[in-house]
């Protein structure tokens, strides 16, 4: 992913965020009884703050950035079906900040990940990665593939992009061009990199309206939402590996979900689709009025997405 302030991911319900250290008991993989609520857990020797909402199997979702805090993931919609278990990922919300940029990395998101994974006692979940946290997901279930219940790959990638894909996405933001804040957000997006968490936040409610399917028709609510989510930038810059599954989505047996906006500008439906003839059996849907943010434009239909997609995982198991 380029390096800078343009990250993945973005908004939803705002949260207050809370709670203890809590020790949970042991789970497996069927409908969750994980404790409701915000919670924290030393993982790998440093505070990791998650939080659980829903009912049904659990699972884990990794947010976007890689420098954005979870609470724009919040999908209540599908808590109806699934235990979502919103990770805080390293430097970012109420988890630890570590001491050095090098520490920083999509190998410790993994880390992370199958800590939290053993904490709450649970020999399989199900993942949901959005944009960066798709790469998360995607390595982890071919490091862990045996304890991964079922992926749901959502606006993301199987590759980092190159030059000529960054200019693809400039070009599609020209859609927008005769609204009135485009020269705005276009001074936004072309900054590379923020100097400090409060200049990132400040830049993403500028050029943020380019990743939606309407802004303007809902613009109150998006920037509601987006206006206390926090951003890490040390994390953000620091977290810049080289990313390529392509040529191992094959190996992936578990059942996936990929879903994907029409209008996404950052990963287009086109990637969605590469993801989709990698993986074998799995299920693709595109949200026809959503960019970037489906569960936030179009929410029930995100949700009835999964339903459906979950159902099918029940009867194949």
């Amino acid at each position: 992913m380029r390096c800078g302030t343009r990250y993945l991911a973005t908004t939803s319900a705002v949260l207050t965020l809370c709670g203890g250290c809590i020790r949970e008991t042991s789970h497996r993989s069927g409908s969750s009884t994980l404790p409701q609520g915000h919670h924290e857990a030393i993982l790998n020797g440093v505070k990791i703050a998650y939080h659980v909402f829903g009912h049904g199997r659990p699972c884990i979702a990794f947010p976007g950035g890689p420098g954005v805090e979870w609470i724009y993931l919040r999908m209540p919609a599908v808590e109806k079906n699934l235990t979502m278990i919103y990770i805080e990922p390293i430097g970012t919300g109420g988890s630890a900040r570590l001491g050095s940029k090098a520490d920083y990395s999509r190998a410790r998101d993994l880390a992370d990940l199958e800590a939290l994974r053993a904490h709450l006692g649970l020999d399989r979940v199900f993942l949901l990665g959005h944009s960066y946290g798709g790469f998360v997901a995607l390595e982890y279930a071919l490091a862990h593939a045996g304890r991964v219940a079922g992926l749901i790959l959502y606006d993301t990638a199987a590759a980092d992009r190159d030059e000529k894909q960054w200019g693809l996405v400039e070009q599609r933001m020209k859609r927008f061009s005769d609204r009135p804040w485009y020269e705005d957000a276009a001074a936004a997006w072309a900054v590379d990199r923020a100097s400090s968490d409060a200049e990132a936040h400040d830049l993403w409610m500028r050029y943020h309206r380019f990743f939606f399917f309407d802004y303007d028709s809902r613009k109150d609510v998006y920037d509601g939402v987006l206006a206390p989510v926090r951003n890490s930038v040390v994390r953000m810059l620091a977290i810049q590996q080289p990313f390529d599954v392509r040529p191992r989505l094959s190996s992936i047996g578990v059942p996936t979900l990929v879903i994907v906006g029409a209008a996404d500008l950052i990963t287009p439906p086109g990637m969605a689709e590469e993801i989709h003839r990698g993986i074998a059996g799995s299920r693709l849907v595109v949200l026809e009025r959503s960019g970037h943010f489906g569960h936030i434009e179009e929410p029930l239909a995100f949700a009835a997405a999964v339903a459906t997609w979950l159902r099918s995982t029940n009867s194949s198991q």
